[in-house]
């Protein structure tokens, strides 16, 4: 890992957002019942969310978790979730592209 003290506003944003989205993600109650296959999809696309949050700009390490939010993705489609799915899928392309183009420089 690189020094903290190289980080710009830009990354310590992208950061925060990152922290405060797990959390509001994490906390946040399901509305679906118990075992039921709503459930387990709204639970798998938001594991894939959060993954996906936390891809950016982490190199290798957030390629594997690009790569395993594309395949909640997947999973979340064949579930029935479609929209959420594809957002999944979208955002774990765009961000990795993006991660490229602007590298956060803490990790460098």
């Amino acid at each position: 890992m690189g020094d903290l003290s190289k980080m710009n506003i830009a990354d310590w944003l992208s950061l925060a957002i990152a922290i405060i989205i797990t959390i509001i993600v994490t906390t946040r109650k399901n509305p679906h019942q118990k075992g039921s296959q709503e459930y387990e999809t709204l639970r798998y696309a938001r594991t894939g969310l959060i993954l996906l949050i936390a891809s950016y700009g982490g190199g290798l390490f957030g390629y594997l978790l690009a790569l395993t939010s594309l395949t909640l993705g997947i999973v979340v489609i064949a579930k029935g979730r479609t929209l959420y799915g594809v957002l999944l899928i979208i955002g774990s392309i765009y961000l990795q592209i993006m991660s490229k183009l602007i590298p956060l420089k803490c990790i460098y």
